[in-house]
């Protein structure tokens, strides 16, 4: 496995399970895999008008990159539950 192939499944596993620790930003060396991780992180934060700009970036410039597409496709059907204090994300995935 390539540290590229391990950074995305720790993306995956960071993204399903909600986790932000595991996401490592000194493993991401290239502009790709740091942009990447911010994807997450912006996700897992619920930062929409922030992901929906840098994801719509990065995919015209990385259209085969299938882990950022998988990520924009769950942020869009990720749902959002609001209460009285508190906005939860839940993926559907």
């Amino acid at each position: 496995m390539t540290d590229d192939e391990l950074l995305q499944a720790l993306v995956v596993v960071a993204v399903r399970s909600g986790r932000l620790d595991v996401l490592d930003t000194a493993a991401a060396v290239t502009v790709r895999q740091r942009q990447l991780v911010a994807l997450a992180r912006l996700h897992l934060a619920g930062d929409d008008e922030r992901f929906d700009a840098l994801v719509r970036d990065h995919l015209s410039e990385h259209p085969d990159h299938v882990v950022a597409a998988w990520l924009a496709a769950v942020h869009r059907t990720t749902t959002t539950t609001t209460t009285t204090t508190t906005t939860e994300r839940r993926p559907r995935c």
